[in-house]
């Protein structure tokens, strides 16, 4: 099958060698291999099967990019490092993970006796998307019970059920899964932007939520009506929030356009954050809260659906779009 292309401590003796044939450094490494060749394409080939140390010690001082392959302590080697070309095509997660099994292969082998690591960008970046993902679970769980005992605190306060607490932040915990879907759908990673995305989606939603939720209730409390407190409340504070979301969206989604890979994907998830936030408090919220009316609420009327609940010549005289009735 194919090999990868692959530079160790023995290819570039190899190389070395063969860059200056004539050289002290070749002799030594043809005589360590048993030959006393001098032909490039020979050194090229050769292993070299005593003597190693002291090849290592004319290596270093034949090359100073020896010291990238091999690793001295207090004049002992303690360490040899292995390169290898990687195809672009595969992601950080798929190099990390055929790098960490050909290690652990390999460490196999030699019975424990060698301790192989794997490393490299791909994987100092799969690690650090699982350590910012572990982070993310934790935080998010964190900050959705906080909340809760927020909003359930402050409903409890201002006479609501604690219930009213949960309803209004269900939506945004619908938020924080549609928006790692969607990083997940078309590959966006975590990294240090994009780890705190759940955050700002729980701060964005749950401002927007709350917006809807108390509307709702102050409508509920005025009319009576569960429909027209409903209607008050989408087609008021909703607009407000549509007004909001789509500056927000608009600035942040400038950032779309940048130069960096990094900050056009926090700019795309950013605005798709808003905009899943306001999804979730002008279309999932609504519903509900007239559940949350129905079974676990004040007492509300709930009209027949093809009653006519409202007086068409009735017009609204409290400031902010409610109906006194």
């Amino acid at each position: 099958g194919d090999q990868a292309d692959a530079t160790t401590p023995l290819s570039l003796m190899q190389t070395t060698a063969a860059s200056n044939p004539e050289g002290e450094f070749a002799q030594a490494f043809a005589d360590a291999a048993g030959t006393d060749t001098t032909d490039p394409s020979e050194l090229r080939e050769l292993v070299p099967e005593e003597n190693v140390p002291g090849l290592f010690d004319q290596l270093l001082s034949e090359t100073q990019r020896a010291e990238q392959f091999v690793y001295v302590e207090d004049g002992n080697y303690e360490a040899l490092r292995v390169q290898t070309a990687i195809d672009a095509s595969f992601t950080a997660s798929e190099v990390a993970s055929e790098l960490r099994e050909i290690a652990t292969a390999t460490e196999d082998e030699t019975s424990g006796e060698l301790g192989i690591t794997a490393t490299g960008m791909q994987v100092v970046s799969d690690e650090t998307q699982d350590a910012l993902l572990s982070t993310v679970i934790q935080g998010l769980a964190l900050t959705t019970v906080s909340v809760f005992v927020f909003l359930a605190g402050a409903y409890r306060l201002t006479g609501n059920p604690a219930s009213l607490g949960i309803v209004t932040l269900l939506p945004v915990v619908f938020s924080v899964t549609w928006i790692l879907g969607t990083m997940w759908l078309i590959g966006i990673p975590f990294n240090s932007l994009t780890g705190t995305i759940t955050s700002l989606t729980v701060g964005l939603g749950i401002a927007y939520s709350i917006h809807i939720s108390s509307r709702y209730e102050l409508e509920l409390r005025r009319q009576g009506d569960v429909w027209d407190a409903m209607e008050t409340t989408v087609t008021g504070t909703g607009g407000a929030l549509l007004g909001s979301a789509a500056t927000t969206v608009g600035g942040f989604g400038t950032l779309a356009f940048a130069i960096f890979p990094v900050l056009q994907q926090f700019g795309i998830i950013t605005g798709l954050t808003i905009i899943y936030a306001f999804l979730a408090s002008v279309f999932v919220l609504p519903s509900l809260l007239v559940l949350w009316t129905r079974y676990l609420g004040p007492s509300a009327y709930f009209p027949p659906h093809d009653a006519e609940t409202e007086d068409a010549d009735q017009e609204p005289t409290a400031a902010d779009g409610g109906r006194d009735v």
